[in-house]
């Protein structure tokens, strides 16, 4: 693993195109360590690597995909993906949420460690794992924790894979919560939909975007490889914010009070379609908040579920004041549906049909 170390912090992560002077001074610093004898086969090594993450991708898109080639995708790690944590919580908001436990057959969970991908395929049908050399390199150097702007070009080149493979992507954070069906709000004929918050002076993600594939989608998601390779802190900016000067025009935003997050005051809960616990990093807040986040979408369903119990039984027994101040003695009624857009009733009664219903019930 040294050698691959070696290999990824001298050649694979060089920050600016090297000069001639440069490379001559890089191989030279290479003979004298003795490693420019390495480099061929740890490139071979890699390159098994990510041909066997591809095939496994591969076939976790196949099994999960929609009919028109579209999968749900998030990415966490063994802090997020553990029992009791972050991605209990987001699949029971697939479960419990308006009309999108069907999402679950198309979800796809990519875990970042070992510890997230056996939990994951415990609970779940559609998990992929990273590979251990990307696993390494999300993890902080003397931390479990992910290093974060890691974490965005791991995100970025996982959604440029599935992009080329074909596949369209509903990205989503595993801290944000479904709880209506948010494909309602996608334009399929935008190349991104996203929704995008002002928050001081910057422009934040909602941690749900909508990526259709295309030769566009491609393009940007290669321009971001190059940015992070000429400017290494690009990425630190949100994906609204490049999607803003890269994608104009191809982008449609929706309304931030559709999507909304811990950072946003005043959510209402009956027009929500998800919620993300922004403006809480600590673990276990984020765990307690969004616990109490689903409580109060049950408590929600419930109320509104009795209401319209409520409402249909007064419904019910108005009618049945109505039908029996207008039954005629053997309990029949002459009933009319009036439509405001068609205007059915156009029948004109010129005489008594009744005479005529006798003789249909002597046939039948």
């Amino acid at each position: 693993m040294d050698a691959i170390h070696f290999f990824l912090m001298n050649v694979y992560t060089i920050k600016v195109p090297p000069s001639s002077q440069q490379v001559s001074r890089k191989v030279h610093s290479l003979r004298e360590m003795g490693a420019l004898r390495l480099i061929k086969p740890v490139v071979a090594f890699l390159i098994v690597f990510v041909n066997s993450e591809s095939r496994k991708l591969l076939q976790v898109l196949r099994s999960a995909s929609m009919e028109d080639r579209t999968v749900i995708l998030t990415i966490l790690d063994g802090t997020w993906g553990s029992p009791g944590s972050v991605l209990d919580l987001f699949l029971e908001s697939f479960r419990i949420g308006q009309k999108t436990q069907r999402f679950l057959n198309h979800l796809v969970v990519a875990a970042l460690d070992n510890q997230a991908y056996r939990y994951c395929t415990s609970i779940h049908p559609h998990c992929f794992q990273f590979t251990p050399v990307t696993s390494k390199l999300a993890k902080r150097k003397g931390s479990t924790s992910p290093d974060h702007l890691m974490l965005k070009k791991i995100k970025y080149d996982l959604l440029l894979e599935v992009i080329k493979l074909g596949y369209n992507i509903v990205f989503t954070e595993a801290d944000v919560m479904w709880l209506r069906n948010p494909f309602v709000h996608f334009d399929p004929r935008a190349r991104v939909t996203i929704s995008c918050a002002l928050r001081g002076t910057k422009i934040q993600d909602k941690g749900l975007l909508y990526m259709k594939s295309s030769a566009e989608a491609i393009k940007f998601l290669k321009f971001l490889q190059f940015k992070r390779v000429l400017f290494p802190t690009y990425l630190n900016r949100s994906f609204c914010e490049m999607a803003v000067h890269k994608l104009r025009g191809l982008t449609k935003y929706v309304d931030t009070g559709y999507f909304g997050g811990f950072c946003e005051p005043g959510t209402n809960i009956s027009k929500v379609y998800t919620m993300q616990s922004t403006c809480c990093d600590n673990i276990k807040s984020k765990v307690h908040d969004l616990r109490l986040v689903l409580d109060d979408w049950i408590n929600f369903t419930a109320r509104m579920s009795t209401n319209a119990n409520n409402s249909k039984n007064l419904e019910s027994r108005e009618l049945l004041l109505v039908l029996n101040s207008a039954s005629m003695q053997d309990r029949t009624v002459i009933l009319m549906t009036i439509l405001a857009e068609t205007l059915e009733a156009d029948i004109m009664w010129l005489r008594d049909p009744f005479e005529h219903f006798d003789a249909i019930k002597a046939i039948t």
